[in-house]
């Protein structure tokens, strides 16, 4: 149980994220798979919180050893607003998923606040890395979970939720931009590049979600396909990376690998959703779009099912 890194919480978000992707589709293997991923992720989850607990020394100090580390951790409550949406909608009832669902959201906003006091007071460039995107990106994964909820706290969360990662997004992008253009980033860095995916897709998401279900007026089609098209360009930007990026030896920044490529997987579905119900979309643009999301759907379950089994190795081991 010791040998279980804290950034493995990352992989349980990704199985998360999987489950929710199966969910979206109907009938099928689909639900079989939904409920594995559920099963993973919950297990996953389950596991490296008690490592924590058990070892909370130890797992301190592989925490608190980096700014990047830090940000790892907010993956764990992150996959419980996921969890608990999944199990609402699977027939959970409504206020045990929505007790775990708030308490993960008011968590996760300790959890940022008090990471914001610690590291932001004389943070360095070097320090700077696209993990900062897990916490402060990342409560947007409230705004996509809240959609089963129906108590009035709900649309709160899910719209400050939004409206706080819409704010971050730039600022935050450029930072590490900079970062990475001027001091060089050492090898457990590296994989941390792969975020540069998922914030835009998650924006994405998050703001579909919330106009369907009347908490914004909207969506508005223009801010739809602008999200969308940066978001794919960071997508194949990180896509172009990968090879590289995967002849690293396994280090726990792999986690990086997952659930990033997630995201834009679920944006991807939502974006073709929304068109075709708004009738934005039509004729030939259906084909491509849908060889799109099928490509992000098999990358991300084969990144996902590979980092899966390396941690699984580094652990038995």
């Amino acid at each position: 149980m010791r040998k279980i890194p804290v950034p493995f919480f990352g992989v349980g978000l990704a199985f998360a994220g999987l489950a929710n992707l199966f969910y979206a589709e109907t009938g099928g293997w689909h639900t079989a798979a939904a409920v594995i991923c559920f099963a993973v992720s919950a297990a996953v989850e389950t596991a490296t919180a008690v490592r924590v607990i058990a070892d909370r020394e130890a797992a301190g100090k592989e925490i608190h050893a980096s700014a990047s580390s830090e940000c790892t951790v907010c993956t764990f409550f992150m996959a419980l607003m996921m969890l608990a949406s999944l199990a609402a909608r699977w027939g959970c009832p409504s206020a045990a998923a929505g007790a775990v669902f708030i308490c993960a959201v008011i968590f996760d906003v300790i959890y940022i606040v008090r990471f914001t006091a610690a590291r932001m007071k004389g943070l360095s460039l070097a320090e700077v890395t696209p993990a900062f995107l897990i916490p402060f990106i990342g409560i947007a994964v409230a705004s996509v979970s809240a959609a089963p909820f129906d108590f009035p706290a709900a649309k709160l969360i899910a719209v400050c939720a939004f409206g706080a990662a819409s704010f971050c997004v730039i600022p935050l992008l450029i930072a590490a931009t900079v970062r990475y253009v001027k001091v060089p980033v050492p090898d457990p860095l590296r994989p941390f590049f792969t975020l540069y995916a998922a914030p835009f897709a998650l924006i994405l998401s998050a703001y579909i979600v919330i106009c369907q279900r009347g908490w914004l007026a909207g969506p508005a089609l223009w801010r739809v396909e602008v999200l969308f098209v940066i978001g794919q360009c960071l997508y194949a930007v990180v896509i172009v990376k990968m090879p590289k990026l995967l002849k690293l030896p396994f280090m726990p920044s792999f986690t990086a690998f997952t659930f990033p490529l997630v995201l834009p997987a679920m944006a991807a579905k939502q974006f073709i959703t929304y068109g075709l119900t708004a009738g934005v979309i039509g004729g030939a643009a259906i084909p491509p779009l849908t060889i799109l999301v099928l490509f992000e759907y098999v990358t991300a379950a084969a990144a996902v099912i590979y980092v899966f089994v390396l941690y699984l190795k580094a652990i038995f081991r």
